[in-house]
């Protein structure tokens, strides 16, 4: 995984932070993959009661990368928004620490 994705566990929360502070944190198809992957490792480690995420910086996330979102195909599209839908999809209580 990247430093677009951070993620640590303390006290049996993971917290997952999305971190490109200096774009707002606009959601790339690499930034949306790690975010995906954290999600699923917190799901797979019994350790894990619950989620928080989180944005870097001044900014929770300002959405798609608007140069992605305009190159991308239907399922370019699915690719960006993916790490986002794991996190709606996941099965531990989630919270949204939104700056």
């Amino acid at each position: 995984m990247s430093d677009l994705v951070l993620t640590q566990v303390v006290d049996r929360v993971a917290l997952i932070t999305v971190n490109d502070p200096d774009r707002r944190n606009a959601v790339t198809a690499e930034m949306s993959a790690g975010l995906r992957a954290a999600v699923s490792a917190a799901e797979a480690n019994h350790g894990v009661h619950a989620v928080v995420v989180t944005g870097a910086g001044k900014a929770f996330c300002a959405g798609a990368d608007l140069t992605a979102l305009g190159e991308a195909t239907v399922n370019g599209l699915r690719v960006i928004y993916d790490g986002f839908l794991a996190v709606a999809d996941c099965k531990l209580p989630t919270i949204a620490a939104v700056n």
